[in-house]
């Protein structure tokens, strides 16, 4: 993953610039989630979340947060409506 301390500090410039990139936010997530800062990985989640709720990878992300953090409730939530937006994408695809 490379230097996360200088990613994060990148990061954490560009959303300033570009507070609605949902790019930037979920990146920003997924970083803070890779080094375990879990609080911080959710709040920057449920900033791309707002920009995207149908987004299949943000609720993917906010699965995984919910895990880490040991609240299964709200995992299981994001899992499930991953699991719907996937299929949705198969439908339209016209997978079986």
């Amino acid at each position: 993953m490379g230097d996360a301390a200088t990613a994060l500090a990148k990061l954490h410039a560009a959303v300033e610039t570009a507070p609605e990139s949902f790019p930037l936010w979920h990146t920003l997530a997924e970083i803070h989630l890779g080094a375990a800062q879990l609080d911080e990985a959710l709040s920057a989640a449920q900033r791309a979340h707002a920009l995207r709720p149908d987004e299949l990878l943000i609720n993917t992300t906010l699965s995984r947060i919910h895990v880490a953090r040991g609240d299964q409730a709200a995992a299981e939530k994001f899992g499930a409506q991953a699991k719907i937006l996937g299929w949705k994408e198969q439908l339209k695809e016209g997978q079986p």
